[in-house]
């Protein structure tokens, strides 16, 4: 059971027909029953289970994490690291000028996170819009993945032509550069710093430097051609 953003009315939208493929494609019940738990009380059961051994990859708003931090102190020690996708630090945000589109559906959840003192690397556009993904690398896909390369690349479209629409002539690597991220730091450089969010007027979402807070990992270069090589083989040859 997820939280609703902290301060923020919850924003949804409409099903595109890529998002309605894809729920067709997925909708068979899963077996067992559904959790009790709230996704807090889950995040924070886990990571007290196992201290210092979880590594948390939030790729949507960061909601959940912050409501596991309010519920219980000791979330930010015991967990190992949360590797965010979220924020545009020196880069523009694409959902206004300003913001990254995580970051703006609940910034105050950011800021609760960022001021916690966990062990935080922030995967913003800064560095994930260095690698783009292309109508040629989704053909590739198609072609060498059978069994999902053709349904990758029907769903692709919409995002790319987001993308386009905005002038950039691949989608960005976003979420699965997290991923990558938190497998492979050594891929990646940045720079370490306080931060925090902008939480009202037109720049709400912004995330910036700042000073006294605990310092962050935020990621702001890559080696784009290796970590694109390592996603593709991935899906080229998902064994």
């Amino acid at each position: 059971m997820p939280h609703n953003p902290l301060c923020c009315p919850l924003c949804t939208l409409a099903p595109r027909s890529w998002a309605r493929r894809l729920w067709r494609a997925n909708r068979a019940a899963a077996p067992g029953a559904p959790h009790t738990e709230s996704a807090a009380e889950f995040l924070c059961r886990t990571v007290r289970e196992h201290p210092g051994d979880v590594v948390v990859c939030p790729i949507g708003p960061i909601t959940n994490i912050a409501a596991a931090i309010q519920m219980d102190p000791g979330f930010a020690t015991n967990v190992r690291e949360i590797v965010v996708m979220g924020g545009a630090l020196d880069a523009p945000g694409n959902v206004t000028p300003f913001a990254e589109a995580n970051t703006y559906h609940d910034p105050h959840a950011l800021n609760v996170v960022l001021a916690s003192g966990a062990s935080i690397t922030m995967v913003g556009l800064d560095v994930t819009l260095r690698v783009l993904l292309t109508d040629t690398d989704f053909d590739l896909v198609a072609a060498s993945n059978i069994a999902n390369g053709p349904f990758l690349k029907d769903i692709s479209r919409f995002y790319l032509d987001f993308y386009r629409s905005i002038g950039l002539t691949g989608c960005g690597l976003h979420d699965p550069m997290t991923l990558i991220a938190a497998r492979h730091p050594e891929l990646f450089s940045g720079e370490r710093t306080p931060l925090r969010v902008d939480l009202e007027g037109p720049a709400i979402g912004k995330t910036r430097r700042t000073h006294g807070r605990p310092s962050v990992n935020v990621l702001l270069d890559c080696d784009a051609e290796a970590i694109k090589a390592r996603f593709l083989d991935a899906l080229v040859d998902p064994s």
